[in-house]
């Protein structure tokens, strides 16, 4: 099932694979309104079982997680050992969603720079 942040996308894939627009719009719509109903059966679960807080705090930190996560990403090294630990950071943040040449790449940037560093 499709779903949150990949509608628009799929919506954008089956219209350029030439799907009738009018289905992919009736998709579309049942999809967001099964989203919106678990989205609203999600909160009232929270409620029930005294969750609200934690919920809250759960979303606040991972909200500052991802803000510092893009500070690192923004973040340029001023030396080899900075650019050599932000490779190696790369190289773990990149983990299952790239491929095994991806980490390494990263891992050899990493100790590279390191090595010019010494």
């Amino acid at each position: 099932m499709i779903g949150g942040s990949e509608l628009g996308g799929a919506s954008d894939y089956f219209l350029s694979a030439g799907v009738d627009p009018e289905q992919v719009k009736r998709e579309l719509t049942a999809a967001k309104r099964r989203l919106r109903s678990a989205a609203i059966a999600a909160r009232a679960w929270d409620r029930k079982a005294g969750v609200v807080q934690l919920r809250r705090l759960n979303e606040t930190t991972k909200h500052e997680f991802r803000q510092s996560l893009w500070i690192a990403a923004r973040t340029v090294p001023t030396t080899t050992e900075g650019a050599a630990c932000m490779a190696a950071w790369l190289g773990g943040e990149l983990g299952e969603f790239c491929e095994r040449y991806h980490r390494i790449a990263a891992k050899n940037l990493s100790r590279g720079l390191r090595q010019m560093g010494a």
